[in-house]
């Protein structure tokens, strides 16, 4: 029986940082100059290629709210309300979407 994959995994954090551009409306292009970085380490990112850094997720955070609690260990408490509701929504909606 395969095991979930705990919330500080590679894939985990990557499906966060997907959900959250996605709440914040931006693309991928967008996600990267705010963390100062190039569209390829943003995709790379998303694609569980690559962890974030820590310097990059602390300019992420200054730039969106986004927070450190969510991104490395999946706890949508510590969001701001909009962000953390958004992301909420999105998630129930792509449940229902792959239940078909």
């Amino acid at each position: 029986m395969a095991r979930a994959p705990l919330p500080t995994s590679l894939e985990e954090i990557a499906e966060r940082l997907r959900l959250s551009r996605e709440a914040l409306d931006f693309n991928i292009t967008t996600m990267a100059r705010l963390i100062g970085s190039p569209s390829s380490a943003w995709h790379n990112y998303e694609a569980g290629i690559r962890r974030i850094s820590l310097d990059q997720a602390l300019r992420l955070k200054r730039a969106t709210g986004l927070t450190l609690e969510w991104i490395y260990t999946g706890d949508i408490s510590s969001l701001p309300p909009h962000l953390g509701d958004k992301i909420r929504g999105q998630i129930t909606k792509e449940t229902k979407q792959s239940s078909r």
